[in-house]
């Protein structure tokens, strides 16, 4: 994973099969020592922090798992919760408008011969996105203990299955 990865990704192919995988998964995350917690729809498996760990920052994993045929191919996404991704594209998209609007009226009025003062609000918005990506960044480094946690937990399922074969 490298530094400026806003949601980090990585793959991993087991030698096994989707359903055993899947069983393994659901069966580990209900163990009360894992603290993790998790849900699976069809081929998907989301894992993320219990609730009385998790706080804003906490990442979840989602997992899709591609069975082709003697072995499974695990593709991962960390991100934030969903309610933390929404509130970043909002922003980002709230201040993109702007930044449009602004550009727009004050590039009309630029051409129009009249005061375009306006034009001054585009470093104040570029301001605003820089400081929503430290945020976000200071928000990864927050969660980042517990997505190593996620992290480790796939690798010891998947590792304690693999030595059992």
């Amino acid at each position: 994973m490298s530094g400026f990865e806003i949601r980090p990704r990585f793959s991993r192919r087991v030698k096994m099969s989707l359903e055993e995988l899947l069983n393994r998964l659901e069966e580990r995350w209900n163990l009360p020592e894992e603290k993790v917690k998790g849900y699976k729809v069809d081929h998907h498996v989301y894992l993320s922090i219990p609730e009385e760990d998790r706080h804003f920052w906490s990442p979840q994993l989602a997992l899709e798992l591609i069975d082709e045929g003697d072995e499974v191919e695990i593709r991962a996404l960390f991100g934030p919760s969903p309610s933390v991704w929404l509130m970043f594209i909002f922003v980002y998209s709230f201040l993109g408008f702007l930044a449009f609007v602004v550009l727009i009226i004050g590039g009309s009025r630029w051409n129009l011969g009249m005061s375009a003062g306006i034009l001054w609000f585009i470093p104040v918005l570029l301001g605003l996105v820089v400081l929503a990506i430290i945020t976000a960044k200071a928000g990864q480094r927050l969660g980042h203990e517990q997505m190593h946690h996620l992290y480790g937990f796939l690798n010891r399922t998947v590792i304690e299955m693999e030595q059992e074969e």
